[in-house]
């Protein structure tokens, strides 16, 4: 989220904080926001200014995912470890940066079956299973695609979960209808799929990357059932 909507949220947290003496940082950068708390009483204000972290992560669950450095891909990758459930991810304008991100720590092959570059509207038909009509009716960029590259692709991997996206990622092919940032993700479960339309902006690479991350924060919070 936003650095300034954070704020909003946790206004009554940050006053909290600042009367108990500490102090609150906001470090933000493409769709994230660290937030660091310091005490200039050191090592012996650890404990309070952990239980204050604590308390931010059960107000806002739909956001706050880790601690000290954790990704959201470690923070996921555990959890499905923990569970031992499976995932596999389908995808197009990302071109397999979400599978590389889960695969950066050691032991991701204990979750982490493979992924689908399914980048051309032929492969998303060959290897995810999408309809050619769906293609044709709503284009690649659309809830009814990314919906069944997470069906198919989710059967074809033989997963328990699936992330999938299509997106234009710019700086070009954009259109009125479908501007520039526009991004669709679709998390697949045993119990169906889910999909969500995001507007990231035009920057490529920032729109790539908020892709990655907020398509790993949607799984984040099927696997917690977190609205």
């Amino acid at each position: 989220v936003g650095e300034s909507f954070l704020a909003d949220q946790i206004k009554d947290w940050e006053d909290r904080i600042y009367s108990d003496d500490l102090f609150l940082a906001y470090l933000p950068s493409p769709g994230i926001v660290k937030l660091r708390l310091t005490s200039k009483n050191g090592a012996s204000d650890a404990e309070k200014i952990e239980n204050y972290f604590h308390e931010l992560r059960e107000k806002l669950p739909k956001y706050a995912y880790g601690m000290n450095g954790e990704t959201i891909f470690e923070v996921v990758g555990d959890i499905l470890r923990k569970g031992s459930k499976t995932l596999g991810t389908i995808e197009s304008c990302t071109g397999g940066g979400i599978a590389n991100a889960f695969i950066q720590k050691s032991g991701s092959s204990d979750f982490f079956q493979g992924g689908l570059v399914t980048y051309s509207n032929d492969l998303k038909v060959k290897l995810a299973n999408v309809k050619q009509e769906t293609l044709d009716s709503y284009g690649a960029v659309s809830e009814q695609t990314v919906k069944e590259m997470a069906e198919g692709g989710r059967k074809n991997l033989n997963v328990d979960y699936s992330i999938a996206v299509s997106g234009i990622a710019g700086p070009d092919g954009g259109t009125e209808e479908k501007p520039v940032g526009t991004v669709w993700i679709a998390v697949g479960y045993p119990e169906g799929v889910i999909a969500k339309k995001f507007l990231f902006g035009e920057h490529r690479g920032r729109n790539l990357e908020k892709t990655q991350l907020y398509a790993a924060n949607m799984l984040r919070k099927v696997l917690l059932n977190v609205e």
